[in-house]
């Protein structure tokens, strides 16, 4: 089997343009509905991006932490110290384009700024597909409402998604709606946490493979916009604009269920290695 060394190096101006692209420039996805949107702030949400577009400043003030997760297949390796890198990549970014430092050294004891944005965040991840390295780029508001829960394994469809929709209906207002939701079900509980980060990555119309969970998706996506939370919390327009699941096996006795959420502006990205 082919193995692929991944030169980092060679692919860092790629990764530093996508970052620098995710905060100033709209998502396509995005774009497309807040086009289409014709309620409250219409005007407002669709000239932000297009003066953001026009004079290099961020589509959101809080700029986030960015989070990273590379998906490495088993044939494929590197031989950098890959926080070192990213974190570079991340200093050099953010403080060339006046991008908001929003970390603390301490989280709460001293909670004095790191003044770089750093530590980025990094999730080293097996998969059978192509290498590539994918990334968030998450506000406070948004990762305040992230949500871990551990279910009895014979809870029933109605109440699991009653257990969403609980969680979605008291607190989705806070996050910038119409929302993005990642829902992680399975594995222990550190990895549901993860996969419902991973289910913000996708597409929105990269439904699961899977038909019962492809359904459990598009089900919770209609009574998720049916709780009439609407864009900016104002009862008008989507609620989510995707809520995607990936899952994973898990203990005979146990059923994690995580929560991830984003904002309306879902700023990410991927860059594929190629040999």
């Amino acid at each position: 089997m082919f193995k692929l060394f991944i030169n980092f190096e060679y692919y860092r101006k790629q990764i530093k343009d996508k970052i620098i692209k995710a905060n100033l420039i709209i998502n396509s996805e995005v774009k497309v509905y807040l086009e289409t949107y014709k309620g409250p702030f219409s005007k407002v949400l669709n000239d932000n991006y297009k003066i953001s577009k026009i004079k290099n400043i961020p589509l959101c003030q809080d700029t986030g932490i960015v989070e990273f997760f590379l998906f490495l297949n088993k044939d494929d390796y590197f031989n950098i110290d890959i926080q070192g890198f990213l974190d570079s990549l991340v200093k050099e970014i953010y403080s060339e384009n006046n991008f908001r430092f929003s970390t603390l050294r301490d989280p709460y004891m001293k909670r004095k700024n790191t003044f770089d944005n750093l530590p980025s965040m990094i999730n080293i991840i097996p998969t059978k597909e192509k290498s590539n390295l994918s990334f968030l780029i998450k506000g406070g508001g948004s990762e305040n409402l992230s949500f871990l829960k551990m279910l009895k394994p014979t809870i029933s469809k109605n109440d699991l998604i009653n257990e969403v929709l609980k969680h979605i209906q008291l607190n989705g207002s806070r996050a910038c709606p119409p929302l993005v939701i990642g829902v992680g079900l399975g594995g222990t509980a550190e990895k549901a946490v993860l996969n419902s980060k991973i289910s913000l990555l996708k597409n929105f119309n990269d439904y699961n493979k899977d038909e019962d969970y492809k359904n459990l998706e598009k089900n919770l996506e209609t009574k998720i916009n049916n709780l009439n939370i609407g864009v900016q919390g104002l009862k008008e327009g989507k609620t989510t604009l995707s809520t995607k699941i990936t899952v994973m096996p898990s203990h005979i006795a146990s059923l994690s269920l995580a929560i991830s959420v984003d904002c309306y502006l879902n700023r990410k990205g991927v860059v594929y290695f190629e040999a």
